[in-house]
């Protein structure tokens, strides 16, 4: 049992908060009390904002990429144009960008001009990394035998993916539907198991629970990666949880939560 002595002291409930996150599997205790400690620190502040710092330029611009080919593919091309962006990727050339619609084309010189970016930063004995990378679509710049790890899609991967999969689709789920995105992961639950939506995001919710529990245990034990890694695939994770806390879809709608959080990380962050 958790001391009620804790009810009132919110920097003892925010430590064991923050403790309780590094919980994996086995270990109930844990478990409870991030139960405890979310329910009584939402009892005593409206809203607990803890920012989350990165200063990866590269990182940034790659999820502005990634996010501008996730809603040409979602919501804009037809499966014929879709086709033939597919294709100029797999070229991976310039001349390509003539075969292209219009609204394609600056989309894809930004990918190119994006990998030429990493290319002109990398020394002659590293150029694989960009190689690798253009076939994987990912910015780290590492050893052969990380890229080599990712690509097998280990658990740190698949746990991080689900987390930001997951949480996106719950809180995207309407205003998709409205802009008839194509089906996301909670409309094909719905549909393959013929349950309700609540139903649907309750065992989200359990899947987000468990990849986060995969994740700790993968950051908590020897790994054949460096750590600098699997913190790249834990902020991608923290970011979804940040973005899309509360199925609120904070990524296509910013307010003013966000709007803090921004203010928090780049105009009045915190001292360390």
């Amino acid at each position: 049992m958790l001391k009620k002595s804790l009810l009132n002291d919110a920097w003892r409930l925010l430590g064991l908060y923050e403790a309780a996150h590094l919980k994996v599997w086995e270990e109930d205790i844990l478990d409870e009390a991030l139960a405890f400690t979310t329910t009584h620190l939402k009892s005593l502040v409206e809203h607990l904002e803890i920012p989350s710092f990165s200063t990866n330029i590269l990182r940034t611009k790659l999820l502005a990429l990634v996010t501008t080919i996730d809603d040409i593919f979602d919501a804009y091309g037809t499966l014929e144009e879709l086709q033939l962006f597919t294709e100029a990727i797999g070229r991976w050339d310039t001349d390509s960008i003539h075969h292209l619609p219009e609204y394609m084309k600056t989309c894809y010189q930004a990918v190119l001009d994006f990998y030429r970016e990493i290319e002109e930063m990398e020394n002659i004995e590293r150029q694989f990394c960009v190689h690798l990378a253009k076939d994987a679509m990912k910015s780290w710049v590492a050893t052969k035998e990380v890229f080599d790890w990712v690509l097998q899609n280990p658990k740190m991967v698949r746990a991080s993916a689900t987390v930001i999969r997951l949480m996106n689709d719950m809180a995207s789920l309407k205003f998709e539907q409205e802009r008839g995105h194509t089906p996301s992961s909670i409309e094909c639950y719905l549909k393959q198991h013929g349950v309700s939506e609540k139903q649907a995001n309750d065992e989200f919710h359990r899947q987000i629970e468990n990849a986060w529990k995969d994740m700790n245990e993968e950051c908590l034990k020897p790994t054949a990666v460096p750590m600098l890694l699997l913190s790249r695939l834990l902020d991608f994770a923290r970011a979804a949880d940040v973005i899309y806390k509360d199925q609120k879809d904070m990524f296509t709608h910013p307010g003013e939560v966000m709007k803090t959080n921004i203010r928090m990380l780049l105009i009045d962050p915190m001292p360390i």
